[in-house]
């Protein structure tokens, strides 16, 4: 069973948590509120009360709770192992299409092309064989 660790006592909490509080300019503060409106749109979770208790969520909004801790700062690059674990095949494309300008993701499998989930978010794919060799593989599509 996955456990969530999650510091906060509210989603909004959650999300803006390590945030500087009383000092930054207001530039920052309004780079950082735009962040946070994108990342709760880009995941979903804007359906839901920012009050609410961040474990007494579902399992698949706790996943999009974790990514918009993420992505609220906009980082240039977004290293994910497994995302679409857990996900529906809508939300897959609701989070990631408009997200990043690079994501670099990790699945686990024993195929030789990548499945056509993987294969509609991402431009080039490569598979590591035995010795930590990579070789890349054509997307199916």
């Amino acid at each position: 069973m996955l456990s969530w660790y999650f510091v906060a006592d509210n989603v909004l909490e959650e999300v803006t948590f390590g945030w500087p509080r009383q000092r930054g300019s207001f530039q920052l503060k309004e780079h950082l509120a735009l962040g946070l409106e994108r990342a709760i749109n880009w995941v979903g979770l804007n359906g839901i009360s920012l009050d609410k208790d961040p474990h007494s969520l579902s399992g698949g909004y706790k996943r999009r709770l974790a990514l918009a801790i993420q992505l609220v700062q906009i980082p240039d690059l977004l290293i994910l192992d497994e995302p679409l674990a857990g996900l529906g095949m809508m939300m897959h494309f609701l989070i990631f299409n408009p997200v990043i300008s690079w994501l670099l993701l990790f699945a686990h499998g024993t195929s030789d092309v990548p499945s056509r989930e993987l294969a509609a978010l991402v431009d080039r794919s490569w598979r590591m064989e035995m010795g930590g060799v990579l070789k890349e593989e054509p997307i199916a599509f």
